[in-house]
């Protein structure tokens, strides 16, 4: 208080517009801050779990295309047997070149986990629809129905059982990360408000010390000076 008291009137007007301005220049970069870190979050969420979830969709898709054009040419004619065997083998690079991109997105234990055994039914499946195409060029059409309805099948039914788990992993990542990013939004939007309660309660503080500081004196003077108008001149005048 008493340092109050020895500074000017210039010097304690601009302390009080500092002070005010420190705080909210502390209230803004905590805000900064937290809306990076949602950012982030948000960030995470698209690349690790949106992206990888396009990828799956476009693995399911060649999946299904595989599985048409690997039933269409076992009954195909014979010049045309050869554009379904080029089409399957382009939709199994394209298998290929998705996964690799998938597994790029990995982070967690149980994901890479679930990937090696996507892997492992996509392999299976891939050389029972290569054995099932090269029977199919070479016209043996009834050992190729029959290799179909059987390992086919059955490779099939896990290599798509595969693909279903890595989706729902996704999914149950993905929501976890989002209820995170909730509760980070929500954390930082009530330390906002606490933090401007905070800053307001102590800027009115700081308001109400400096302004008594000011007022006081200011008053002091006014009063000695109205004696002196009434007419007192044994008033004595004290600068602080």
């Amino acid at each position: 208080h008493q340092m109050l008291k020895n500074l000017k009137l210039g010097t304690k007007l601009m302390s009080s517009f500092l002070s005010v301005a420190i705080i909210s220049l502390i209230i803004g970069i905590f805000g900064y801050v937290q809306i990076h870190k949602l950012d982030a979050a948000d960030t995470k969420l698209y690349r690790q779990i949106a992206i990888p979830l396009g990828q799956l969709t476009t693995i399911s898709t060649d999946f299904q295309r595989i599985r048409v054009n690997t039933r269409d040419i076992v009954s195909a004619e014979k010049d045309d047997r050869d554009e379904f065997a080029q089409r399957i083998k382009n939709l199994s690079n394209s298998l290929d070149t998705e996964a690799a991109s998938y597994e790029k997105t990995l982070f967690s234990d149980e994901g890479k986990k679930l990937f090696k055994e996507y892997k492992d039914a996509e392999v299976a499946y891939l050389d029972t629809v290569r054995k099932v195409v090269d029977l199919a060029s070479q016209g043996n059409t009834a050992e190729a129905l029959t290799l179909l309805k059987g390992d086919a099948n059955v490779t099939s039914r896990k290599f798509q059982n595969a693909i279903a788990k890595l989706v729902e992993s996704k999914i149950k990542q993905g929501k976890l990360l989002s209820e995170g990013n909730t509760s980070l939004a929500r954390g930082a939007g009530w330390l906002m408000i606490g933090l401007s309660i905070a800053g307001t309660i102590v800027a009115f503080i700081l308001g109400i010390v400096i302004t008594r500081s000011i007022v006081k004196p200011v008053s002091a003077l006014a009063e000695d000076a109205s004696r002196i108008a009434e007419g007192d001149l044994q008033v004595v005048i004290t600068v602080e």
